[in-house]
């Protein structure tokens, strides 16, 4: 039973995943990146090192949930 639950979810996400649009993703990354150009390497740093923490913590969550 949890096999077959498991293969639904993958095979349900990669369905998603494909589906979504990566344009929006594309234009953000590319004004982040502009916008990094604008500061000095600390403040860079610290932009970086925030942003990773919200993706982690959000993996986090996702994976526990997942998991469950």
């Amino acid at each position: 039973m949890n096999l077959t639950i498991t293969e639904h979810m993958g095979k349900a996400y990669s369905e998603w995943k494909l589906n979504q649009d990566k344009e929006p993703v594309s234009e953000i990354e590319k004004k982040y990146q502009e916008l990094l150009e604008t500061l000095s390497p600390e403040q860079e740093e610290v932009i970086t090192e925030y942003c990773n923490a919200i993706f982690s913590s959000g993996a986090d969550i996702e994976e526990f949930f997942y998991r469950l």
